[in-house]
């Protein structure tokens, strides 16, 4: 199960903050999340990373999203969450054509599109390979 546990990670002064604000201990939080306060305490003195699990129960104990706590946590591939952000816009954009053909055309203008590029990714890698060998032989 993935955890964090980074000097640097932001999340332990993020978590202080967050007691403070509320004027909560380590007690209060643990008792609100359903943890051990030994858990509690062994996140806050970096003795042991974030996992999920515990991630979820201090982002319901707090109040706050479980993205706001595992983002702050450094849990979250924002890579492939910009991948996933960027595909449900494909769909939304797809799902607005209501015309089935239109939808479909739409669909085959992106895989011509595709197939285009990845022609043209073997010819530029084609064209690279070739002047790598050129340039071995006259060596």
């Amino acid at each position: 199960m993935p955890s964090t546990k980074d000097d640097d990670n932001p999340f332990v002064e993020w978590l202080i903050a967050q007691l403070n604000e509320r004027r909560w201990s380590e007690a209060d939080l643990a008792r609100a999340a359903g943890v051990y306060q030994s858990a509690i305490s062994s996140l806050l003195s970096r003795e042991k990373g974030l996992g999920v699990d515990t991630a979820k129960k201090i982002a319901v104990a707090l109040g706050v999203s479980q993205y706001e706590v595992f983002r702050i946590a450094g849990l979250i591939d924002e890579e492939l969450l910009d991948d996933v952000k960027a595909t449900q816009e494909y769909i939304r954009l797809l799902a607005a054509i209501k015309d089935d053909d239109k939808r479909q055309e739409a669909i085959d203008l992106v895989e011509t599109l595709l197939r285009r590029m990845g022609e043209k990714r073997k010819t530029d890698t084609s064209k690279r390979s070739g002047r790598t060998s050129a340039a071995k032989s006259e060596t």
